[in-house]
């Protein structure tokens, strides 16, 4: 078996944090007081109230001003006041503050689905233009935060714009029983934090023996990255396999 998926079971330990704040004017900031310890990775879910303000599909420059707040998990037409109808050269854009007291080895943004299209910046700089709406997207933002405030900012364009550019690879989706295709966040917003060197996909691939001798074989395959400048050597990697009945025999190879 290859030894890369030794990373994927022991070297990242999983806590999940679920933090909820309060309806605003002004979305709150979110404070990030527990970091991961050793081999650690802290989820921290960034949904819930967002600011937020729609502006010309044209503008490049990041707002400066959010007159309004819009829940994430949602659409255009949840926002605290009504945005009006959305028209072919509208962009919506979402704001939030979050506190770091001290920077990760890893800080990924996550967003699992967004309509249409994503621009995501990060203290006023692009790291992401990601034009697909129903994956996801994860970005390393570490390099482009501060110990202190720093603002993530989404840039969501609109179907029509994204429907009738014959350039734009991603798919709008089609329904003629909709009568209506809103912008928005229809899924959660994650910052995964951990230490380096950090697990970017995991493959597996069953081999089923056909001499009906009950043998076969599991090949994993592990992306291991890592985000410092140093290269990490001699780093001790363990793994696990768990089998649905007890009488199973393994050999690791």
């Amino acid at each position: 078996m290859n030894s890369g998926c030794k990373f994927f079971h022991s070297m990242i330990l999983e806590t999940v944090l679920i933090l909820g704040f309060a309806v605003a004017a002004f979305a709150d900031i979110i404070t990030i007081g527990t970091l991961p310890t050793g081999n650690e990775r802290v989820t921290v879910f960034l949904d819930g109230e967002w600011d937020c303000t729609v502006t010309d599909f044209s503008q490049t420059s990041v707002p400066t001003v959010y007159d309004n707040t819009i829940p994430v998990p949602g659409f255009w037409d949840m926002a605290t006041r009504n945005l009006g109808t959305v028209r072919e050269t509208s962009a919506l854009w979402y704001h939030k503050t979050v506190h770091l007291q001290e920077i990760p080895g890893s800080v990924i943004l996550r967003i699992n689905k967004a309509h249409y299209g994503r621009k995501v910046y990060i203290n006023g700089q692009l790291v992401l233009d990601y034009p697909y709406n129903f994956t996801a997207s994860e970005t390393n933002i570490r390099e482009f935060l501060v110990e202190g405030d720093n603002e993530i900012i989404i840039r969501l364009g609109n179907y029509l714009q994204q429907r009738d550019d014959p350039a734009c690879p991603a798919h709008t989706g089609s329904d003629y029983e909709k009568n209506s295709y809103l912008p928005g966040i229809p899924d959660s917003i994650s910052l995964l934090l951990c230490s380096n060197p950090v697990v970017e996909s995991v493959r597996s691939v069953s081999l089923i023996d056909t001499n009906g001798d009950m043998t076969g074989e599991l090949k994993v395959n592990a992306m291991i990255r890592n985000d410092l400048a140093n290269s990490i050597s001699n780093t001790a990697i363990t793994f696990t396999v768990h089998f649905a009945s007890v009488d199973s025999i393994i050999n690791i190879v």
